[in-house]
């Protein structure tokens, strides 16, 4: 019976291959079929943390400071809906006008443009929200 070893054991194998077995860096990347990067990097990360420092570790940021909170989202959205033609500067002059918090200067540009816009807002409103919206980004859709 044919089994696969799970990343970590793969990885495990690679730096005892380097480590005990006396192979090169090199025929270790190559045998695996990894840069030699990778291979000093899981060298580094064993002998800092051992066999647990080799996990499979998530490549999602920590932090997204340009990302625009729900409520801002979903004001924005109805902007749009209620004044089509306005730009993400005066999206963003009615807002300051309603003491909404400044927005990032990186979202300036895209402000309710987009249906990724519309498919994250769905995931942080409350049902009544998300049926109004829904129509919304199913409508922007279609125009698009």
């Amino acid at each position: 019976m044919l089994w696969e070893s799970s990343k970590m054991e793969q990885r495990y194998d690679a730096v005892l291959g380097v480590i005990r077995d006396g192979f090169t860096v090199t025929e270790v990347a190559h045998k695996f079929g990894v840069s030699r990067q990778s291979v000093h990097t899981w060298l580094q990360r064993y002998e800092e943390g051992g066999l647990e420092a080799l996990k499979e570790r998530s490549s999602k940021p920590t932090t997204s400071p340009a990302q625009i909170e729900g409520r801002i989202e979903a004001r924005i959205l109805e902007l749009r809906r209620h004044h089509p033609s306005w730009g993400a500067v005066h999206l963003q002059y009615q807002l300051k006008r309603e003491g909404v918090t400044p927005l990032p200067s990186a979202a300036e540009p895209r402000l309710g443009q987009g249906e990724h816009l519309c498919e994250r807002t769905l995931g942080v409103v409350g049902e009544l929200g998300r049926a109004l919206l829904g129509h919304m980004c199913l409508a922007y859709a279609r125009v698009r």
